[in-house]
Order: C-alpha cells, then structure tokens, then sequence
C-alpha cells in the first residue's frame, strides 16, 4: 500500500504540472493548431515513442541474460510494460526498483535483475553525461540565467538525500555491488559496446519524439543542434528540480529554452504538451496490454 501511495502522491506532481501549463494556453488557437496538424508527422512520432519502449525493455533484458539471468520472455514483457508505465510517472523512473520484486520471485534471479538495471542505469548516465559536456557551452548561460534563489537551495537538499542514499545503498548492498563491478568486468567487449549502442539509440529515439511533435503540430522546424540542446537541458532542468520526467518537466525546461533561442513560445507550450498527453495514452495502453500479457501468462500455466 505505501508503494502505491507514493506512486499516486508522484503522478498527482506530474499532473499537476501539466495541468498547470494547460492552463497557459489559448484554447482558441490550441484547437487551430491541432487540426492543421501535420498527422503523418504525428504517427510516426508514436511510432518511434512505442519502439523506445520496447528498446528500453530490450536493453534491460538482453544485459540480464548476459550476465547469467533466466528469464521468460513473455512474463518479463508483460510485467515490465505495468511497471515501465507506472515508473515513467515518478522522479526518474525511480519505481523500477520495485520492478525486479514483480518479475521474479526468486532471490537469486532478483539480483541478477538489480545489477544489470544498476549496471544499465550507469551506462546511461555515463552516455548523457558526455552529452551535456558537449553542449555545456550552451547551457551554461541557460543555468546561470534561472533563479539562484530557487534551485541552488533545492539542489543542495537534494544533493545531500542522494548522497545519504548512496552511502546507505554502499553499506546495505556492498556485497551486490562488488558482485556487479566484477560481473561488468567479466562481460565480452561486444556485450559492453552493445549496451552503450542501446543507451545511445535510445537517447537519440527519445530526442526524436518531441522533436517530431514540435514539427507536427507547432509547425516550428527547430536546428538540430538546438534541438539536442533543448532535450538534454530538459533531462538537467528534471534533475534539478528531481519531479516526473514523463508528464512535465520536459515541457518546462522546453518552453524556458524555447524562449532564451526566441522560438514562439505558445507554439513549443502547445506541442510539448500534446506530446505529453499522448505520451500518457500511450502509457495506460501499455498498462493495459501488460494486464492482459500477465493474464494470458497465468492462464497458460494453470493450463499446463
């Protein structure tokens, strides 16, 4: 029950900041927009968010396996899709830790499913970590620009929980993690270079999404560079403020920059919001399909 409190006290953030930027826009001209909508532009977007999804759940599986993992295809698929849609509501995709307590409940098998999301998580924080060093230059401004009196108070405060979450994380879990480094160690070169062209790609699919919406409906063609600018300060603006990359923060950050380039700023709050709420259909669908997944996965065995 406390999971599920937290899960609902997180998606009512979530909801909150996009009903918060509904509320900015002109309706007249929301409509408008949304007929004219380039709708070829539009499916191939959801096209490209649902392989995303896919990839993301590729990437964990394939790094589980390789690293001694025994898993059904078919239970992980469904279980993962009713996690995957309740974890892209929350801070970070933070509830994938209870994600590995869904899929097995054998305690050896959990382990092996912590270290390869640890050791996946790692990875994507290496490859958006040399992202932001190449575009520093061009956030800098953008962070000096924002409120110093706002988020240098909450990034400390938060700075300090990770920190303490970290060192009881070394102290609980410090056989599991020699455990990974050495399981990472022993990982071919292929593997290693597999999950880091996993990572990158589907950085790169996630990029392309909003990207293709903004062109959709906002008939606003965004420069590459700046683009990859506005999706990487949104991931920054998201850690620092550490609410639901999934529903809100992303449109935020999106308006915020879109202003400091002098972009039209009702049409990228118009189309990084369409994006999210079709974002947020695509994820009840999804829970729905894990449903109905888990559901046929225990019929066939009560069968067998």
């Amino acid at each position: 029950m406390k999971k599920w409190g937290v899960w609902s006290l997180l998606l009512s953030l979530g909801l909150g900041i996009l009903i918060f930027l509904i509320f900015q826009l002109d309706l007249h001209a929301a409509r408008f927009a949304l007929f004219e909508a380039d709708f070829g532009l539009l499916l191939t977007a959801i096209a490209i968010q649902l392989f995303l999804i896919t990839m993301r759940a590729v990437k964990w599986y394939v790094l589980t396996i390789a690293i001694g993992g025994e898993l059904s295809l078919l239970s992980f698929a469904g279980k993962y899709l009713i996690y995957f849609s309740i974890s892209s509501l929350t801070p970070m995709r933070s509830a994938d830790v209870f994600a590995p307590f869904a899929i097995s409940t054998d305690r050896e098998q959990r382990k092996r499913l912590y270290i390869a999301l640890a050791l996946d998580r790692l990875i994507e924080g290496i490859v958006l970590l040399v992202l932001c060093l190449v575009c520093i230059i061009y956030l800098f401004p953008i962070l000096f620009s924002l409120s110093f009196s706002i988020y240098i108070p909450v990034f400390l405060i938060l700075l300090t929980l990770v920190g303490l979450c970290i060192i009881w994380i070394l102290k609980r879990f410090k056989s599991w993690i020699i455990e990974g480094v050495d399981t990472w160690r022993s990982l071919s070169w292929f593997a290693r270079t597999r999950q880091i062209a996993l990572n990158l790609m589907v950085w790169m699919l996630d990029f392309s999404y909003l990207y293709l919406i903004i062109r959709a409906i906002g008939k606003v063609t965004i420069p590459f560079l700046h683009s990859v600018i506005f999706h990487i300060g949104s991931i920054v603006f998201s850690i620092l403020t550490f609410v639901p990359m999934g529903i809100g923060t992303g449109a935020i950050s999106y308006v915020y920059l879109a202003k400091q380039y002098g972009y039209p700023e009702e049409v990228i709050i118009l189309a990084t919001i369409s994006a999210k709420l079709i974002y947020l259909l695509l994820l009840i669908t999804l829970f729905i399909i894990g449903l109905i997944i888990q559901w046929m996965n225990q019929t066939k065995h009560r069968g067998a």
